[in-house]
């Protein structure tokens, strides 16, 4: 007879104890695992805690940030460049974002009829200093001509009296085409102060943050074509928002934002104004605006923008 706990075919059957022994390995192992998983969720979520604290994460998957709203950057104070004279654009030198100089030109107003007639200009000059050197050569001629018959007595008196008309008109010949020729300068000059009025100059140093013609567009005198704005450090986002903004925002709460174009940046600013008007866009929505801090440039003056307001504990 087989002995108590033994199989047949001669393979043993563990026995309680032995199973007892067993079963704390699958507990420890089960154990081990179990704390290799903690320890990665732990990992993970100081992880995911580090990117929120440091504005890493993406938007999505910020459940305080809130949904989009339509914004537009400006700068605090512009100057405008103008046009002196009207015309049509022929050149471009300058763009939205561009670092401009005091004097430097940013666009031409076409001119080739000016070109065109300072060229005749500039001929009819060379005609008349050509006719005043001819002129003044035969007064000299005439004059000499008359000193020597006023040395010759008073025998030539008829040819003498002769030769100093001849004189005379050759002076006052001499004196018109001189006339002539400045008249011819003075034109030449206006014609050149008109060319240099077609260039559309910068009046200061700074950065391009408007721009409103192109080649081939008509301007006019002292329209704006060009916006400088001297520092751009800090600029104005004009938004549209819910109109319950206003149950949790004061004038001068500090505002921190994303721009949906500008991932893993945060920015922040201040609540200068909140309109007591609804909106263009209904009367569920209301305009505000922020002053924010630009040092880096990233927030370009004159665009349009999506932003996102961080929550905060006063209901942002």
């Amino acid at each position: 007879m087989p002995r108590a706990g033994a199989k047949l075919g001669g393979t043993r059957a563990p026995s309680a104890f032995e199973r007892a022994l067993a079963a704390p390995r699958v507990k420890r192992r089960s154990a081990v695992m179990a704390g290799a998983l903690i320890a990665l969720a732990v990992i993970a979520g100081g992880g995911a805690f580090w990117g929120w604290r440091h504005g890493r994460l993406p938007l999505q998957s910020r459940e305080e940030s809130s949904s989009a709203v339509v914004a537009t950057i400006h700068a605090r104070e512009t100057t405008p460049i103008t046009a002196e004279t009207s015309g049509v654009i022929g050149a471009v030198y300058c763009k939205r974002g561009e670092a401009v100089r005091a004097g430097q030109p940013c666009a031409r107003i076409e001119a080739r009829g000016l070109q065109d007639e300072l060229a005749r200009q500039e001929l009819a000059l060379r005609q008349r200093i050509a006719e005043a050197e001819r002129a003044r050569a035969e007064a000299g001629q005439a004059k000499a001509a008359a000193d020597r018959m006023a040395r010759g007595g008073a025998r030539k008196q008829k040819a003498l009296s002769a030769a100093r008309r001849a004189y005379e008109r050759a002076q006052a010949r001499a004196l018109s085409e001189d006339a002539a020729m400045t008249t011819a300068e003075a034109a030449i000059n206006a014609t050149k102060a008109t060319l240099k009025t077609a260039e559309l100059v910068s009046p200061i140093d700074g950065t391009i943050v408007g721009r409103a013609v192109d080649v081939g567009k008509m301007v006019r005198a002292g329209e704006p074509s060009f916006l400088v704005a001297s520092d751009i450090g800090v600029v104005k986002i004009e938004a549209q928002v819910d109109a319950a903004f206003a149950a949790t925002h004061r004038l001068g709460d500090a505002i921190a934002f994303r721009v949906d174009d500008i991932p893993g940046q945060l920015f922040h600013g201040k609540l200068t104004q909140m309109s007591q008007e609804p909106a263009a866009g209904g009367a569920d929505e209301m305009s505000v605006v922020l002053r924010a801090s630009n040092e880096d440039g990233l927030l370009q003056p004159g665009s349009s923008i999506r932003i996102r307001f961080e929550q905060s504990g006063t209901g942002l």
